[in-house]
């Protein structure tokens, strides 16, 4: 027989419904508390309604998703980790890089487990850009360029556009190539739709040589979630939203006739365009979780050692 995994919710703004609808639908997981400060955010269920987030360790939950405010997270993570409760953290982890380690820290201190929703990982074409990645299949990573971009957020996010959005990309660079962004610099335009950076543009280079590139922004009427790599032999495109995936590589063939030449260059690509199974990052992350549950083995989730880290880089970016 499955034991089944107890899940308590912290927050119902619109990450935490979204945690509440995914967690609704998967059966082997049981919702017992869901928390929030406006007790007409609770839909009613078969769990605990709770407007006090230090009543949700009385329903013995197995982890605790924290989707509250980011000003809250440390006073709320740190309540839980005292608890021995193992938590997820939305990102970003907290609001400043303080804050972040002190959660990294009190974790560390109590043997406590903390993954963070760094969502991206568990997206099924990003998932794929690794699998490429690691198959060195086209030889040299030169390049990855990172597009996230969308319309305003609606709401004081508490934060700019690099803290809540490019957190992402920055974390995927890193994790697609298992490489470290170092010298980066970024440019910015600040307080068109909020009080903070609204347009992010990151350079930096990897340690293995490959340049990096992202752009941010809540200033596009439109939604884009792209990715595109460079190698000595190919290209590959990737829309996030989407699940596709193009591959453009040099054909060996020559290309004879002058005026084509003359736009085309000497030789032609060829290319292949395929989709990934979509299958919702959020409902994966909880799968994942799950399963660390039941191995104490939490090594795949994003870490707050991940997050300190990515919140450092953050940090250390140089305006230009």
């Amino acid at each position: 027989m499955t034991l089944r995994t107890r899940v308590a919710i912290v927050g119902l703004g619109s990450m935490g419904r979204n945690h509440l609808r995914v967690l609704s639908a998967m059966p082997e997981l049981d919702i017992v508390a869901v928390c929030d400060t406006n007790s007409e955010r609770i839909p009613s269920g078969p769990w605990k309604q709770l407007t006090d987030y230090r009543d949700a360790a009385d329903e013995f939950p197995d982890y605790c998703v924290i989707a509250s405010p980011t000003l809250t997270h440390l006073e709320i993570a740190t309540h839980f980790i005292g608890q021995g409760v193992p938590i997820l953290v939305e990102k970003p982890l907290a609001s400043t890089t303080g804050e972040a380690r002190a959660i990294f820290e009190a974790a560390q201190a109590e043997g406590s487990k903390v993954a963070v929703g760094m969502i991206e990982r568990f997206n099924q074409t990003a998932i794929e850009l690794r699998r490429i990645l690691e198959s060195n299949q086209f030889g040299r990573l030169v390049g990855i360029h990172t597009r996230r971009i969308g319309p305003p957020p609606g709401r004081d996010m508490g934060t700019g556009v690099t803290l809540d959005l490019g957190i992402h990309d920055l974390d995927l660079v890193q994790w697609l190539t298992s490489e470290r962004i170092a010298n980066a610099v970024c440019r910015n335009v600040s307080s068109v739709v909020s009080p903070y950076e609204d347009l992010v543009i990151i350079s930096g280079v990897l340690t293995c040589g490959a340049i990096c590139h992202s752009e941010v922004s809540w200033i596009s009427p439109t939604k884009e979630r792209t990715i595109e790599l460079t190698f000595s032999s190919a290209r590959v495109k990737s829309d996030l939203i989407r699940g596709e995936v193009s591959i453009a590589q040099q054909d060996e063939s020559e290309v004879f006739w002058d005026k084509a030449r003359e736009f085309r260059g000497v030789r032609s690509a060829v290319s292949r365009l395929y989709f990934v199974k979509n299958i919702e990052p959020l409902t994966l992350m909880h799968e994942s979780l799950r399963r660390a549950v039941a191995s104490s083995d939490w090594s795949s989730l994003p870490s707050a050692r991940d997050a300190v880290d990515l919140h450092s880089l953050i940090d250390s970016l140089k305006t230009r």
